[in-house]
């Protein structure tokens, strides 16, 4: 679970609280497709493609890229 209250202190913080929620999304998705169903389109490759945005560090570390 992520806290409401945890800070965020600097890029190092920053980094580690993306790749937290992209993990959540990822290992929470069977419970994310009962509350909604595009959720099912959230795929590795799909939540590669970013373009012309970046994808944040700490998402593509948590994606493996």
């Amino acid at each position: 679970m992520v806290r409401a209250d945890a800070g965020i202190n600097g890029v190092a913080d920053m980094r580690g609280s993306a790749c937290t929620i992209t993990k959540l999304i990822s290992d929470k998705r069977a419970d994310l497709e009962q509350v909604h169903p595009s959720t099912k389109e959230i795929t590795r490759d799909n939540a590669m493609k970013t373009d012309p945005v970046p994808l944040h560090p700490g998402a593509s570390q948590a994606l493996g890229g």
